[in-house]
Protein backbone atom coordinates (compact mmCIF):
# COMPACT_ATOMS: atom_id res chain seq x y z
CA UNK A 1 0.00 0.00 0.00
CA UNK A 2 1.24 3.42 -0.76
CA UNK A 3 1.36 6.36 0.91
CA UNK A 4 2.02 9.72 -0.27
CA UNK A 5 5.10 11.70 2.57
CA UNK A 6 5.52 14.82 0.62
CA UNK A 7 4.89 16.38 3.95
CA UNK A 8 7.74 14.90 5.81
CA UNK A 9 10.61 16.00 6.90
CA UNK A 10 13.39 14.82 5.12
CA UNK A 11 14.63 11.39 5.96
CA UNK A 12 18.41 11.22 4.93
CA UNK A 13 19.66 13.77 7.12
CA UNK A 14 22.37 16.20 6.25
CA UNK A 15 25.64 14.58 5.77
CA UNK A 16 27.10 17.31 8.57
CA UNK A 17 24.92 15.14 10.88
CA UNK A 18 25.83 12.02 9.74
CA UNK A 19 29.39 13.13 10.07
CA UNK A 20 30.34 11.23 13.82
CA UNK A 21 29.08 8.05 12.45
CA UNK A 22 30.46 8.40 9.17
CA UNK A 23 33.54 9.12 10.59
CA UNK A 24 33.59 5.67 13.32
CA UNK A 25 32.15 3.53 10.18
CA UNK A 26 35.58 4.41 8.11
CA UNK A 27 37.98 4.39 11.17
CA UNK A 28 38.38 7.37 11.62
CA UNK A 29 39.15 9.32 14.67
CA UNK A 30 36.51 11.77 15.76
CA UNK A 31 37.20 15.45 15.69
CA UNK A 32 38.25 17.32 18.21
CA UNK A 33 35.64 19.76 19.53
CA UNK A 34 32.64 17.88 18.22
CA UNK A 35 30.90 17.68 21.42
CA UNK A 36 31.70 14.53 23.76
CA UNK A 37 30.39 11.51 25.14
CA UNK A 38 26.76 11.18 26.36
CA UNK A 39 24.05 8.47 27.74
CA UNK A 40 20.77 7.10 27.34
CA UNK A 41 18.44 6.13 29.38
CA UNK A 42 14.95 4.62 28.15
CA UNK A 43 11.67 5.18 29.78
CA UNK A 44 10.69 1.75 29.30
CA UNK A 45 6.85 2.17 29.97
CA UNK A 46 5.21 -0.99 30.01
CA UNK A 47 2.21 -1.59 27.63
CA UNK A 48 3.00 2.01 25.81
CA UNK A 49 6.36 2.14 24.82
CA UNK A 50 7.50 0.66 21.26
CA UNK A 51 11.29 1.83 21.28
CA UNK A 52 12.98 0.34 24.04
CA UNK A 53 15.91 -0.51 26.00
CA UNK A 54 16.72 -4.41 25.80
CA UNK A 55 16.07 -4.88 29.31
CA UNK A 56 20.25 -5.41 30.25
CA UNK A 57 21.11 -5.03 33.48
CA UNK A 58 24.00 -3.07 33.78
CA UNK A 59 27.46 -3.24 35.36
CA UNK A 60 29.64 -0.82 32.94
CA UNK A 61 27.45 1.68 32.57
CA UNK A 62 25.71 1.20 36.27
CA UNK A 63 24.73 4.63 37.95
CA UNK A 64 23.16 3.11 40.91
CA UNK A 65 19.67 5.33 40.10
CA UNK A 66 16.75 3.77 40.59
CA UNK A 67 15.09 3.43 36.71
CA UNK A 68 18.84 3.21 35.11
CA UNK A 69 19.50 -0.17 35.54
CA UNK A 70 19.31 -0.62 32.02
CA UNK A 71 21.15 2.55 30.98
CA UNK A 72 23.61 3.07 27.56
CA UNK A 73 26.84 5.23 28.51
CA UNK A 74 29.50 6.45 25.66
CA UNK A 75 33.15 7.00 26.97
CA UNK A 76 36.27 7.39 26.06
CA UNK A 77 38.58 4.81 23.99
CA UNK A 78 41.70 4.68 22.64
CA UNK A 79 42.48 1.99 20.09
CA UNK A 80 45.81 0.01 21.07
CA UNK A 81 47.04 -1.02 17.80
CA UNK A 82 46.37 3.18 16.10
CA UNK A 83 46.33 4.90 18.97
CA UNK A 84 43.16 7.19 18.51
CA UNK A 85 40.71 7.98 20.85
CA UNK A 86 37.19 7.50 19.56
CA UNK A 87 34.94 9.98 21.83
CA UNK A 88 31.48 8.42 22.56
CA UNK A 89 32.37 4.68 22.22
CA UNK A 90 31.35 3.20 26.08
CA UNK A 91 32.63 0.40 27.58
CA UNK A 92 29.73 -2.22 26.34
CA UNK A 93 30.30 -1.30 22.49
CA UNK A 94 27.53 1.62 22.51
CA UNK A 95 28.93 4.92 20.53
CA UNK A 96 27.05 7.99 21.99
CA UNK A 97 27.41 11.49 21.46
CA UNK A 98 26.20 15.00 21.72
CA UNK A 99 27.54 17.50 19.26
CA UNK A 100 28.62 20.91 19.49
CA UNK A 101 25.37 22.06 17.87
CA UNK A 102 23.00 20.61 20.74
CA UNK A 103 22.61 17.38 18.38
CA UNK A 104 22.74 13.83 19.90
CA UNK A 105 23.57 10.59 18.38
CA UNK A 106 23.13 7.15 19.82
CA UNK A 107 24.39 3.70 18.29
CA UNK A 108 24.26 0.52 20.19
CA UNK A 109 27.07 -0.71 18.73
CA UNK A 110 30.04 0.42 17.77
CA UNK A 111 32.17 -0.15 14.26
CA UNK A 112 35.02 -0.11 16.90
CA UNK A 113 33.69 -3.02 19.11
CA UNK A 114 35.91 -5.84 17.79
CA UNK A 115 38.97 -3.66 19.16
CA UNK A 116 38.29 -4.66 22.50
CA UNK A 117 36.24 -7.15 24.78
CA UNK A 118 32.64 -7.18 24.21
CA UNK A 119 29.83 -7.79 27.29
CA UNK A 120 30.41 -11.40 28.08
CA UNK A 121 27.39 -12.01 30.08
CA UNK A 122 25.18 -10.43 27.55
CA UNK A 123 23.48 -12.34 24.85
CA UNK A 124 24.43 -10.91 21.81
CA UNK A 125 27.54 -9.63 23.47
CA UNK A 126 26.78 -6.13 23.39
CA UNK A 127 23.57 -4.06 23.54
CA UNK A 128 20.75 -4.06 21.47
CA UNK A 129 17.13 -2.31 21.22
CA UNK A 130 14.00 -3.28 21.06
CA UNK A 131 11.88 -1.85 17.85
CA UNK A 132 8.13 -3.03 18.57
CA UNK A 133 6.11 -2.39 14.95
CA UNK A 134 3.04 -4.19 16.63
CA UNK A 135 1.22 -0.62 16.54
CA UNK A 136 0.69 -0.04 13.00
CA UNK A 137 -1.60 2.35 11.14
CA UNK A 138 -0.96 1.47 7.30
CA UNK A 139 1.43 -0.66 5.59
CA UNK A 140 2.15 -4.17 4.96
CA UNK A 141 0.42 -5.09 8.26
CA UNK A 142 -2.95 -4.14 6.52
CA UNK A 143 -3.02 -5.76 2.89
CA UNK A 144 -4.39 -8.61 3.79
CA UNK A 145 -1.04 -10.94 3.18
CA UNK A 146 1.15 -11.88 5.59
CA UNK A 147 3.72 -13.00 3.49
CA UNK A 148 5.30 -9.22 3.48
CA UNK A 149 5.54 -9.03 7.05
CA UNK A 150 8.54 -10.52 7.54
CA UNK A 151 11.58 -9.11 5.61
CA UNK A 152 14.84 -11.17 5.68
CA UNK A 153 18.67 -9.92 4.43
CA UNK A 154 21.58 -11.80 4.09
CA UNK A 155 25.21 -10.75 4.51
CA UNK A 156 27.74 -12.95 4.02
CA UNK A 157 25.72 -16.32 4.26
CA UNK A 158 23.97 -14.82 7.59
CA UNK A 159 20.41 -14.07 7.14
CA UNK A 160 18.60 -11.92 9.65
CA UNK A 161 14.49 -10.94 9.30
CA UNK A 162 12.96 -8.04 10.86
CA UNK A 163 8.99 -8.26 11.23
CA UNK A 164 7.51 -5.19 10.28
CA UNK A 165 4.41 -5.93 12.41
CA UNK A 166 6.07 -6.94 15.47
CA UNK A 167 8.76 -6.92 18.07
CA UNK A 168 12.76 -7.34 17.10
CA UNK A 169 15.76 -7.49 19.21
CA UNK A 170 18.45 -5.15 16.70
CA UNK A 171 21.75 -5.08 17.18
CA UNK A 172 22.55 -2.05 15.02
CA UNK A 173 20.58 0.82 15.72
CA UNK A 174 21.34 4.31 15.19
CA UNK A 175 19.25 7.55 16.80
CA UNK A 176 20.26 10.61 15.10
CA UNK A 177 18.36 13.84 16.58
CA UNK A 178 18.76 17.49 16.21
CA UNK A 179 19.11 20.70 18.62
CA UNK A 180 18.48 17.76 21.75
CA UNK A 181 20.79 19.88 23.58
CA UNK A 182 19.68 23.00 21.96
CA UNK A 183 15.89 23.64 21.57
CA UNK A 184 12.80 22.21 22.70
CA UNK A 185 12.00 20.34 19.47
CA UNK A 186 13.88 17.55 17.45
CA UNK A 187 13.80 16.24 14.09
CA UNK A 188 14.53 12.52 14.50
CA UNK A 189 15.67 9.99 12.27
CA UNK A 190 16.30 6.17 13.27
CA UNK A 191 18.41 4.03 10.84
CA UNK A 192 18.24 0.03 11.67
CA UNK A 193 20.80 -2.57 9.72
CA UNK A 194 19.90 -6.22 10.87
CA UNK A 195 23.93 -7.07 10.78
CA UNK A 196 26.23 -5.82 13.24
CA UNK A 197 30.10 -5.03 12.28
CA UNK A 198 32.16 -6.33 11.30
CA UNK A 199 29.83 -8.56 9.52
CA UNK A 200 27.93 -5.32 7.60
CA UNK A 201 28.18 -1.81 8.46
CA UNK A 202 25.63 -0.41 6.10
CA UNK A 203 21.91 0.97 6.93
CA UNK A 204 18.78 -1.15 5.69
CA UNK A 205 15.88 0.13 7.04
CA UNK A 206 15.02 3.95 8.09
CA UNK A 207 12.34 4.79 10.46
CA UNK A 208 11.35 8.83 10.00
CA UNK A 209 9.12 10.37 12.74
CA UNK A 210 6.84 12.77 10.90
CA UNK A 211 6.44 15.02 13.11
CA UNK A 212 9.59 17.14 15.36
CA UNK A 213 9.53 15.20 18.91
CA UNK A 214 9.60 16.84 21.98
CA UNK A 215 12.89 17.82 24.18
CA UNK A 216 12.40 18.72 27.55
CA UNK A 217 14.95 18.94 30.74
CA UNK A 218 17.57 22.11 30.70
CA UNK A 219 21.87 22.23 31.31
CA UNK A 220 22.99 18.97 30.73
CA UNK A 221 20.25 16.97 31.38
CA UNK A 222 17.68 16.38 28.31
CA UNK A 223 14.68 14.01 27.64
CA UNK A 224 13.73 13.04 23.84
CA UNK A 225 9.64 12.08 23.96
CA UNK A 226 7.79 11.06 21.31
CA UNK A 227 3.62 10.29 22.66
CA UNK A 228 1.56 8.57 21.03
CA UNK A 229 0.44 11.25 18.73
CA UNK A 230 3.98 10.91 16.73
CA UNK A 231 3.95 8.25 13.89
CA UNK A 232 7.07 6.93 12.15
CA UNK A 233 7.02 5.55 8.64
CA UNK A 234 9.51 2.76 8.32
CA UNK A 235 11.30 2.83 4.64
CA UNK A 236 13.63 0.31 2.88
CA UNK A 237 17.02 2.22 2.23
CA UNK A 238 19.84 1.46 -0.30
CA UNK A 239 23.27 2.75 -0.42
CA UNK A 240 23.99 4.18 -4.04
CA UNK A 241 27.21 4.47 -5.64
CA UNK A 242 27.85 7.61 -4.61
CA UNK A 243 27.42 6.69 -0.75
CA UNK A 244 23.93 8.15 -0.33
CA UNK A 245 21.14 6.43 1.26
CA UNK A 246 18.23 6.14 -1.00
CA UNK A 247 14.48 4.96 -0.04
CA UNK A 248 13.29 2.22 -2.31
CA UNK A 249 10.05 2.29 -2.68
CA UNK A 250 7.05 2.54 -0.82
CA UNK A 251 6.86 2.85 2.45
CA UNK A 252 6.95 -0.79 4.36
CA UNK A 253 4.45 1.23 7.00
CA UNK A 254 3.44 4.10 9.45
CA UNK A 255 3.17 3.28 13.04
CA UNK A 256 2.47 4.94 16.15
CA UNK A 257 6.07 4.65 18.00
CA UNK A 258 5.93 6.27 21.58
CA UNK A 259 9.05 6.44 23.47
CA UNK A 260 11.50 8.16 26.05
CA UNK A 261 14.97 8.79 26.48
CA UNK A 262 17.27 10.84 28.97
CA UNK A 263 20.59 12.12 27.48
CA UNK A 264 23.41 13.71 29.60
CA UNK A 265 26.15 15.71 29.00
CA UNK A 266 28.80 14.08 31.96
CA UNK A 267 31.64 12.07 32.58
CA UNK A 268 31.61 9.24 31.10
CA UNK A 269 34.25 5.97 31.55
CA UNK A 270 37.56 6.31 29.69
CA UNK A 271 39.27 2.27 29.00
CA UNK A 272 41.68 0.99 26.71
CA UNK A 273 42.19 -2.39 26.28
Amino acid sequence: MRVGWAGLIVGLMAVGALTPEIAAQKGKPTPPASGGPSDAVFADLAGVDRIRSDGFQTTECASGVAGEESRYCGGSFTDPETGLTYDGVGPECSRILHGSGGEYTFRTISSKCGSYPPVATHEAGHRQLVLDFSQDLSGVCRNGDTGDNLISRTVGNVTRTLNACGVNRISDVRILASNVFSGTSSSTVIYISLHEPPLANTTQFLLEFALPLEVSGQGDTRTLTATPAHTAVLWEVTLTRSGKLQKVGAPIGEYVMPFQLTARKAPMPVFAQ
